[in-house]
């Protein structure tokens, strides 16, 4: 992202927002990698940071185990959390090396909001492309 050369097919275009559209359209999956390197999953109930939102899905379902489930070090096992399970992985764009940003109690998560403007967004994917417009510098 930024380049105005494809990496793959080392096709020179006029400026970058061609070449971002042509990797979009071509190469759909490295233009996504492209566009989440450096991305922090962060959990919603806790705030803990994860390299990739495998891992965050994964300690997430310890937040929505039931009493005696296994595997919920930390949390008792309780249900507490399960009413968050539909929010899914927030993505946050960071500089490596900085610290997550503190995230609210989870009682004060307005559903899905932009932890740069308090944007608020009802799908998961319109907030992760609002992250991504914010890391190129559009809004």
């Amino acid at each position: 992202l930024g380049s105005r050369r494809c990496r793959r097919c080392l096709i020179t275009f006029p400026d970058s927002a061609f070449a971002a559209r042509h990797a979009k359209r071509q190469h759909p999956q490295d233009f996504a990698a492209a566009a989440l390197r450096g991305a922090l999953f962060v959990c919603f109930v806790c705030a803990r940071p994860f390299g990739c939102s495998a891992a965050l899905l994964r300690h997430q379902r310890a937040h929505a185990g039931t009493p005696g489930t296994p595997g919920t070090p930390g949390h008792g096992g309780t249900a507490g959390h399960a009413h968050l399970a539909h929010l899914g992985p927030a993505i946050i764009l960071a500089h490596p090396g900085t610290p997550p940003p503190e995230a609210p109690p989870p009682a004060a998560w307005p559903g899905l909001a932009c932890t740069e403007c308090g944007r608020s967004f009802s799908r998961e994917g319109a907030l992760h492309g609002h992250y991504i417009r914010h890391a190129r510098g559009e809004l």
